[in-house]
């Protein structure tokens, strides 16, 4: 059965790599009062234009529902409830009081669910996939906690799924570390595997311009995007800022740190970076290597387990102390402290040296250089 174009525009986005029909195509209609074309209808229209589709033109509303059509009457600061709260289904105030409420752990980390605000619980016994080598052969889903936001036509600003306000005080007498001090997280949590090739994902976001295979609107993206307003930089207590950090526990290695696929104009882009005093934009180890021919392997899927690393690559080499190239397993070029060494040829303190001449032009080509007992001769 062929899902309702409707509601295909409002599912959520798919897992990675999974495919799907097209989520519209054009040539949908709705009821609304624009040119029956879907993406030409305003969002409370294609809502509207669900919801009648699934349940009948009474239009049937969500037990929780209200419209505000003018501005509050008066407004609060973050978590006051002084303002006008007429049309906010829930409110919900929770205070935690006491200091030894949420217990006082000596050991390990301790959170509780009987202390939060909220608690949701889903446990799924259902869902299917219908292929056994992918997902596209057809694929359920389901969500704890389901949103539908848009702005109409008339609207402007920005909309938010969700938005935290969030605040953190409270140094921890005696400490030397910010990591014995209190922490504000936006989004925690933690998820297991207990069957083999099942799949774990923290988030995932499709962007699309409305081309649905054509040519779409022009529309600017920014996928993630941190602000950062720093204005003390001591780190007393080993306080540092990272825009990402990456761990790894257990006792196999990750595949890959960063992985992109597809149609890229810049990779890594740094022409607006300030760098530090040390000037640095990229900073790796000694022994590590820059591979310079890998091949990606053609799976499908760009799994990054499989991609062949080859034998031409760069490193700084700790035991020779020597930056060096090497192409096709080969030492091309070393470039220490005090000069640079290629093959038959090195330059050290302002010293040339040559070696492995050949003592006969015999064969040579013109051009070519042979040593003659103690004297260089070029092949005429």
């Amino acid at each position: 059965m062929r899902v309702s174009p409707v509601l295909l525009f409002l599912l959520p986005t798919l897992a990675w790599g999974q495919s799907a029909i097209s989520p519209l195509t054009g040539a949908e209609t709705f009821t609304c009062n624009q040119s029956g074309v879907a993406r030409s209808c305003t969002v409370s229209q294609v809502f509207d234009a669900m919801q009648a589709s699934q349940l009948g033109a009474a239009l049937h509303r969500g037990h929780l529902a209200a419209t505000r059509t003018s501005a509050p009457t008066a407004y609060g600061s973050p978590g006051d409830f002084t303002g006008d709260l007429s049309t906010v289904q829930l409110a919900i105030e929770h205070h935690i009081r006491g200091t030894a409420t949420l217990t006082q752990p000596t050991t390990n980390y301790v959170l509780h669910q009987e202390n939060s605000a909220m608690l949701l619980s889903l446990i799924n016994e259902s869902g299917w996939n219908q292929a056994t080598n992918d997902q596209a052969g057809g694929r359920t889903g389901v969500a704890a906690q389901y949103m539908n936001v848009g702005t109409s036509t008339t609207a402007q600003g920005d909309i938010y799924g969700t938005f935290i306000n969030g605040f953190v005080q409270g140094t921890k007498a005696g400490s030397t570390h910010f990591l014995a001090n209190p922490a504000i997280l936006g989004t925690g949590g933690q998820f297991f595997s207990f069957s083999d090739g099942t799949y774990q994902e923290v988030d995932e976001f499709t962007h699309d311009d409305g081309g649905f295979g054509g040519t779409g609107y022009d529309v600017a993206v920014s996928s993630t995007v941190r602000n950062f307003t720093r204005t003390n930089n001591t780190g007393a207590k080993g306080a540092w800022w990272l825009a990402f950090r990456l761990q790894t526990g257990g006792t196999k290695p990750v595949d890959a740190a960063l992985q992109t696929v597809g149609l890229w104009n810049n990779v890594i882009d740094t022409t607006s970076t300030i760098s530090g005093p040390n000037k640095a934009v990229w900073t790796q180890a000694a022994g590590q290597r820059t591979y310079l021919n890998a091949t990606a392997f053609p799976d499908g899927f760009s799994n990054p387990a499989k991609v062949a690393v080859g034998t031409t690559y760069t490193q700084y080499n700790p035991a020779t102390s020597a930056y060096e190239v090497v192409v096709g397993g080969n030492l091309a070029m070393s470039v220490y402290s005090t000069g640079v060494n290629v093959p038959t040829f090195s330059v050290s303190n302002g010293n040339v040296a040559l070696s492995g001449l050949p003592t006969s032009a015999s064969g040579l080509a013109s051009g070519r250089v042979w040593r003659n007992g103690t004297t260089l001769s070029i092949v005429p």
